[in-house]
Protein backbone atom coordinates (compact mmCIF):
# COMPACT_ATOMS: atom_id res chain seq x y z
CA UNK A 1 0.00 0.00 0.00
CA UNK A 2 0.94 3.62 -0.74
CA UNK A 3 0.11 7.00 0.51
CA UNK A 4 -0.66 10.04 -1.29
CA UNK A 5 -1.34 12.75 0.08
CA UNK A 6 -3.96 15.74 -1.59
CA UNK A 7 -4.65 19.18 -0.70
CA UNK A 8 -7.13 21.10 -2.42
CA UNK A 9 -7.13 24.76 -1.95
CA UNK A 10 -10.09 26.70 -3.17
CA UNK A 11 -11.63 30.60 -3.15
CA UNK A 12 -15.13 30.74 -3.67
CA UNK A 13 -16.66 34.25 -3.52
CA UNK A 14 -14.14 35.19 -0.85
CA UNK A 15 -14.55 32.32 1.56
CA UNK A 16 -11.56 30.15 1.59
CA UNK A 17 -11.31 26.43 2.37
CA UNK A 18 -8.55 24.10 2.26
CA UNK A 19 -9.10 20.38 2.07
CA UNK A 20 -6.67 17.84 3.02
CA UNK A 21 -6.70 14.04 2.01
CA UNK A 22 -4.20 11.27 2.25
CA UNK A 23 -5.39 8.63 -0.20
CA UNK A 24 -4.04 4.65 0.54
CA UNK A 25 -4.19 2.52 -2.13
CA UNK A 26 -2.59 -0.33 -3.88
CA UNK A 27 -2.01 1.10 -6.89
CA UNK A 28 -0.73 5.00 -6.98
CA UNK A 29 -2.83 5.40 -10.00
CA UNK A 30 -6.25 4.07 -8.53
CA UNK A 31 -8.29 4.41 -5.25
CA UNK A 32 -10.81 2.35 -4.75
CA UNK A 33 -14.71 3.59 -4.12
CA UNK A 34 -14.59 2.63 -0.32
CA UNK A 35 -11.52 3.84 0.49
CA UNK A 36 -12.87 7.57 -0.46
CA UNK A 37 -16.20 6.76 0.90
CA UNK A 38 -14.15 6.20 4.59
CA UNK A 39 -11.49 8.77 4.19
CA UNK A 40 -14.97 11.44 3.70
CA UNK A 41 -16.39 10.29 6.42
CA UNK A 42 -14.35 9.92 8.68
CA UNK A 43 -12.05 13.14 7.99
CA UNK A 44 -14.80 15.64 7.23
CA UNK A 45 -18.17 14.19 8.10
CA UNK A 46 -19.34 14.06 4.26
CA UNK A 47 -21.65 11.88 2.84
CA UNK A 48 -20.92 10.96 -1.10
CA UNK A 49 -23.60 13.19 -3.23
CA UNK A 50 -26.85 11.55 -4.16
CA UNK A 51 -26.55 10.67 -7.31
CA UNK A 52 -23.38 9.04 -7.15
CA UNK A 53 -22.56 5.04 -7.61
CA UNK A 54 -20.03 3.61 -5.87
CA UNK A 55 -18.96 -0.37 -6.35
CA UNK A 56 -16.83 -1.75 -3.22
CA UNK A 57 -14.57 -3.18 -5.93
CA UNK A 58 -14.21 -0.45 -8.88
CA UNK A 59 -11.59 2.13 -8.59
CA UNK A 60 -11.38 5.96 -8.95
CA UNK A 61 -8.66 7.78 -10.15
CA UNK A 62 -6.67 10.35 -7.51
CA UNK A 63 -7.63 13.74 -10.00
CA UNK A 64 -11.23 12.59 -10.05
CA UNK A 65 -11.29 12.20 -6.38
CA UNK A 66 -9.40 15.71 -6.06
CA UNK A 67 -12.48 17.16 -8.53
CA UNK A 68 -14.85 15.20 -6.07
CA UNK A 69 -13.53 16.93 -2.91
CA UNK A 70 -13.02 20.48 -4.68
CA UNK A 71 -17.13 19.71 -5.68
CA UNK A 72 -17.93 19.17 -1.73
CA UNK A 73 -15.92 22.38 -1.17
CA UNK A 74 -18.01 24.30 -3.25
CA UNK A 75 -21.10 22.68 -2.10
CA UNK A 76 -19.85 23.81 1.34
CA UNK A 77 -19.07 27.34 0.22
CA UNK A 78 -22.58 27.57 -1.67
CA UNK A 79 -24.45 26.38 1.64
CA UNK A 80 -22.60 29.00 3.89
CA UNK A 81 -23.36 31.63 1.34
CA UNK A 82 -27.08 30.92 1.60
CA UNK A 83 -26.23 31.09 5.42
CA UNK A 84 -24.98 34.54 4.66
CA UNK A 85 -27.56 35.55 2.34
CA UNK A 86 -30.02 34.26 5.61
CA UNK A 87 -28.38 36.92 7.71
CA UNK A 88 -28.60 39.46 5.09
CA UNK A 89 -32.26 38.90 4.68
CA UNK A 90 -32.73 38.97 8.44
CA UNK A 91 -30.86 42.22 9.02
CA UNK A 92 -33.08 43.99 5.87
CA UNK A 93 -35.88 42.74 7.67
CA UNK A 94 -34.29 44.66 11.29
CA UNK A 95 -33.29 48.00 9.13
CA UNK A 96 -37.27 47.61 8.19
CA UNK A 97 -38.46 47.46 11.62
CA UNK A 98 -35.83 50.57 12.20
CA UNK A 99 -37.37 52.32 9.50
CA UNK A 100 -40.90 51.46 10.40
CA UNK A 101 -39.93 52.38 14.14
CA UNK A 102 -38.60 56.34 12.96
CA UNK A 103 -41.64 56.68 10.93
CA UNK A 104 -43.45 56.65 13.81
CA UNK A 105 -41.20 58.42 15.73
CA UNK A 106 -42.05 60.99 12.66
CA UNK A 107 -45.73 60.62 13.11
CA UNK A 108 -45.29 61.58 16.94
CA UNK A 109 -43.43 64.36 16.33
CA UNK A 110 -45.78 65.66 13.77
CA UNK A 111 -48.49 65.22 16.93
CA UNK A 112 -46.25 66.81 18.99
CA UNK A 113 -46.45 69.66 16.53
CA UNK A 114 -50.73 69.85 15.89
CA UNK A 115 -50.62 69.19 20.25
CA UNK A 116 -48.52 72.86 20.16
CA UNK A 117 -50.19 74.43 17.32
CA UNK A 118 -53.78 73.67 19.47
CA UNK A 119 -52.70 74.65 22.43
CA UNK A 120 -51.71 78.31 20.89
CA UNK A 121 -55.14 78.42 19.15
CA UNK A 122 -56.19 77.69 23.37
CA UNK A 123 -54.34 80.69 24.08
CA UNK A 124 -55.87 82.95 21.28
CA UNK A 125 -59.28 81.85 22.48
CA UNK A 126 -58.25 82.74 25.97
CA UNK A 127 -56.88 86.10 24.54
CA UNK A 128 -59.89 86.67 22.42
CA UNK A 129 -62.25 86.13 25.82
CA UNK A 130 -59.75 88.56 27.67
CA UNK A 131 -60.31 91.44 24.85
CA UNK A 132 -64.23 90.81 25.14
CA UNK A 133 -64.94 91.11 28.95
CA UNK A 134 -62.13 94.35 27.92
CA UNK A 135 -64.96 94.90 25.96
CA UNK A 136 -67.49 94.09 28.46
CA UNK A 137 -65.87 96.88 31.05
CA UNK A 138 -65.70 99.38 28.38
CA UNK A 139 -69.43 99.48 27.51
CA UNK A 140 -70.74 99.43 31.42
CA UNK A 141 -68.19 102.62 31.73
CA UNK A 142 -70.28 104.30 28.40
CA UNK A 143 -73.43 103.25 29.89
CA UNK A 144 -72.28 104.77 33.13
CA UNK A 145 -71.18 107.55 31.40
CA UNK A 146 -74.74 107.88 29.76
CA UNK A 147 -76.29 107.53 33.22
CA UNK A 148 -74.10 110.28 34.97
CA UNK A 149 -74.88 112.47 31.34
CA UNK A 150 -78.83 111.88 32.58
CA UNK A 151 -78.23 112.80 36.10
CA UNK A 152 -76.91 115.94 34.80
CA UNK A 153 -79.41 116.73 32.19
CA UNK A 154 -82.19 116.30 35.12
CA UNK A 155 -80.42 118.44 37.61
CA UNK A 156 -80.60 120.87 35.18
CA UNK A 157 -83.82 120.01 34.89
CA UNK A 158 -84.60 119.98 38.57
CA UNK A 159 -82.81 123.60 38.77
CA UNK A 160 -85.16 125.04 35.87
CA UNK A 161 -87.79 123.47 38.32
CA UNK A 162 -86.69 125.29 41.24
CA UNK A 163 -86.21 128.03 39.07
CA UNK A 164 -89.68 128.34 37.88
CA UNK A 165 -91.14 127.88 41.12
CA UNK A 166 -88.84 130.98 42.34
CA UNK A 167 -90.29 132.58 39.53
CA UNK A 168 -94.03 131.61 40.60
CA UNK A 169 -93.21 132.61 44.16
CA UNK A 170 -92.16 135.39 43.08
CA UNK A 171 -95.36 136.16 40.92
CA UNK A 172 -97.45 135.17 43.92
CA UNK A 173 -95.32 137.65 45.89
CA UNK A 174 -96.15 140.59 43.65
CA UNK A 175 -99.34 139.68 43.05
CA UNK A 176 -100.63 140.08 47.08
CA UNK A 177 -99.83 143.64 46.68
Amino acid sequence: MVSAPYTVRRSVWGLNTTTSLTITAADPQSVTHSLYLDRLKTQKGLRPLDNDTYSPLGTMEPKTMVLKAELLILKLAVSRLLVLELVVSRLLILELVVSSLLVLELVVSRLLVLELVVSRLLILELVGAELLSLELVVSKLLILELVVAELLSLQLIGDNLLTLKLIRLELLILGMF
